[in-house]
């Protein structure tokens, strides 16, 4: 009888301590998993904004375009479409997350005076 009590005690020690380490297991991974999503949310990167242009058949880099009127109308694009910017030491960041092609199109939109007195921001 006594060993089957020592048994049983045993077992549920055993029992409570595989649910203790699987329970602040499962936290802890739920705290790196939240981590992870929030630094994805608000640690979202930047780069240097530098205009692209589509030249024999590859988009180059064509930091000569970029004036403070160019800049000023790349702002105006990116805010129309709702992208993700800063504007830091006089220097334009935009998300990395924006794809190449579509910076040249942005580029390209902001060297377009009749898209951009076509295409107004809501204040």
């Amino acid at each position: 009888m006594k060993k089957k009590i020592i048994l049983i005690s045993v077992f549920i020690l055993v029992i409570i301590f595989l649910l203790k380490t699987w329970y602040f297991n499962s936290k802890r991974i739920d705290h790196v998993k939240k981590e992870i999503i929030t630094e994805r949310i608000l640690g979202n990167s930047y780069i240097e904004y530098n205009p692209i242009v589509f030249q024999q058949d590859h988009l180059v880099d064509s930091p000569e375009l970029l004036t403070q009127e160019h800049v000023n109308n790349v702002i105006h694009v990116l805010k129309y479409y709702g992208e993700k910017f800063k504007f830091e030491n006089g220097k334009l960041f935009v998300s990395n997350e924006i794809d190449r092609k579509i910076l040249w199109n942005y580029t390209t939109k902001a060297n377009d005076s009749i898209w951009l007195s076509q295409h107004l921001l809501e204040e």
